[in-house]
């Protein structure tokens, strides 16, 4: 009976010791999935607030583009401007001119025969002279000086920039070409 007490004992100690080992294991064990979920909830909200933040620099970048293109719109339209107070002027100066040079006649017995003006034929600048100037700027340059640089009008320069734009040749930006 005593060896059977002894055993009875020891079993009764095992188990105890079995449940308590088991108890502090699963309390670790829910220590352990706490901790991963609080972990998971940290790196998901760091994942927000970097989601926000680029979002915030994706709209900067595009305030700062329309920015530009308002900018770029303005200034050709001050330039274009220009060009037609420029175009009146010369306009008005020459049909003035013309008047104040013809004689004056009392009596037309025919009918004057008006001269034809040549038609002016506008060459459009050869390619490889407007790769050579925006190559020759890697700051970028606009088709305004491209042109002060050819001796030519900005506007024959958009047909010849566009074809090196779609060729792969310069790069445009806005309003500003820049070589590859």
């Amino acid at each position: 009976k005593e060896d059977n007490r002894v055993t009875i004992s020891e079993i009764r100690s095992d188990a105890h010791n079995l449940v308590e080992r088991s108890h502090q294991e699963n309390e670790e064990l829910i220590r352990t999935t706490r901790d991963l979920v609080q972990g998971i909830g940290r790196e998901n909200a760091e994942m927000v607030k970097g989601f926000q933040t680029e979002d915030t620099e994706r709209k900067g970048a595009v305030s700062e583009m329309l920015e530009g293109f308002r900018k770029a719109t303005s200034e050709l339209r001050e330039e274009v401007a220009s060009d037609l107070r420029q175009a009146q002027q010369v306009l008005a100066g020459g049909f003035k001119r013309e008047v104040e040079a013809a004689p004056v006649v009392e009596e037309v017995k025919e009918k004057p025969k008006v001269e034809e003006k040549p038609k002016v034929k506008v060459e459009l600048p050869d390619v490889g002279k407007v790769l050579k100037v925006i190559t020759g700027h890697a700051e970028g340059i606009r088709l305004i000086d491209i042109g002060n640089e050819l001796g030519v009008d900005w506007r024959t320069l958009i047909g010849p920039t566009k074809s090196l734009v779609d060729g792969g040749q310069v790069e445009k930006i806005e309003n500003m070409y820049y070589p590859k």
